[in-house]
């Protein structure tokens, strides 16, 4: 009698053992799941933007989060790229600075939309700096890079879409497979600037690539991390942008 009560003992766990593997465990879930209806993602894929603007900058918006457009503000950015090898070793370290001035506000796209102008110089230590222009469209929904002065044009880059919460996600670009998700707030993250709490962050993942950016109010990014293996699938590579000056014109 013992034995046969530690039997049924013992498969009565492993039923519930058993049971247990198909909640936790992601591809049982989906066995059983296509027996009676489609898996459900974790993710929502946001709908296109209407660009319908609105620009109020409240908590908790895009805009709220993104880099403001008020003319004559400046930010610099420093790059640090570092190549480890399978050792944990230093192989390689390469910094570049990058610094942007917002000359213009009020450029219009070809669907009328007000656009924000960046002048934009990168540079090494001791180097000639090289000059380029940056676009951008900003509201409440979306924020994104914007070329041939059209916000449809496929070439265009999406930073954020709105709503700014947890598992919101959507396609870099149109005709990209890549996506970006909102993966929470942080309480704080520590530049060179200072502290900042309540921080978005964004999550892109790619094969064994791995990107993250970090938002705040009244900046836009101030840090993004980049992971990748390196060169022939050997060692890693670690790009690390921080923002490392802020100005606005009237500040001390």
């Amino acid at each position: 009698m013992k034995n046969k009560a530690a039997f049924t003992a013992l498969v009565c766990a492993l039923l519930v053992g058993l049971g247990a593997m198909v909640f936790t465990d992601p591809s049982l879930a989906q066995i059983k799941k296509k027996k009676k209806k489609k898996h459900k993602s974790s993710i929502t894929l946001a709908p296109p933007s209407n660009f319908s603007p609105t620009m109020t900058g409240a908590p908790g918006t895009v805009k709220y989060y993104f880099f403001p457009n008020d003319t004559g503000i400046t930010w610099k950015l420093r790059t640090i790229q570092v190549l480890i090898n399978q050792e944990g070793k230093l192989v390689r370290a390469d910094t570049v600075f990058s610094e942007s001035r917002v000359i213009e506000n009020d450029r219009f796209s070809l669907q009328r939309l007000p656009l924000m102008v960046t002048s934009d110089t990168s540079y090494r230590i001791g180097g000639i700096g090289a000059r380029s222009e940056s676009v951008f469209y900003v509201d409440d929904s979306v924020a994104m890079t914007v070329f041939n002065n059209s916000v449809v044009g496929e070439g265009n880059s999406i930073f954020l879409v709105a709503p700014v919460k947890i598992t919101n996600a959507w396609h870099e670009k149109s005709d990209d497979t890549t996506i970006t998700a909102v993966a929470g707030i942080v309480d704080s993250i520590v530049t060179p600037l200072g502290r900042f709490d309540s921080v978005l962050v964004t999550i892109t993942q790619q094969e064994y690539s791995d990107m993250r950016k970090y938002y705040a109010h009244g900046r836009g990014i101030i840090k993004t991390v980049f992971r990748s293996v390196g060169p022939g699938g050997r060692g890693l590579v670690v790009i690390t942008m921080e923002m490392v000056e802020f100005k606005k014109p009237g500040w001390n």
